[in-house]
């Protein structure tokens, strides 16, 4: 079975539909005119945004999504672009048994996160 979509709710689907769009290549294939559902399309994986109507969501702590890259130097690349594009990225990548990654917010102040495997 596979995996069909991903739907999130943001306080802002527009604003996280944008920064997905220029930072990570995403496009939009359908929007409704009241802008409350925005489908993204990215490397074969469909992403919905749904715009709360009450404030952010609440998500539980750790909770993010993650995008792989096939080493480190694009792990290092990603990291600089993002931080020169005025993202708040963490200050170090980290390494660890599993990888190198490191997190940064999105739009809404959804955790992202960008790694890469050993």
């Amino acid at each position: 079975m596979k995996l069909n979509h991903l739907n999130l709710q943001v306080d802002d689907a527009a604003k996280m539909a944008a920064f997905l769009v220029e930072h990570f290549g995403f496009s939009v294939t359908l929007e409704k005119p009241d802008r409350s559902i925005i489908a993204l399309q990215g490397d074969g994986f469909d992403l919905v945004l749904q715009q709360t109507e009450d404030g952010p969501p609440a998500y539980p702590p750790g909770f993010h999504f993650g995008f792989i890259l096939a080493n480190h130097e694009q792990v290092d690349a990603a990291h600089t672009r993002l931080r020169r594009a005025g993202v708040v990225v963490d200050k170090e990548i980290s390494q660890s048994r599993r990888g190198s990654q490191f997190f940064f917010a999105a739009p809404g102040g959804l955790r992202l996160e960008i790694g890469c495997h050993h």
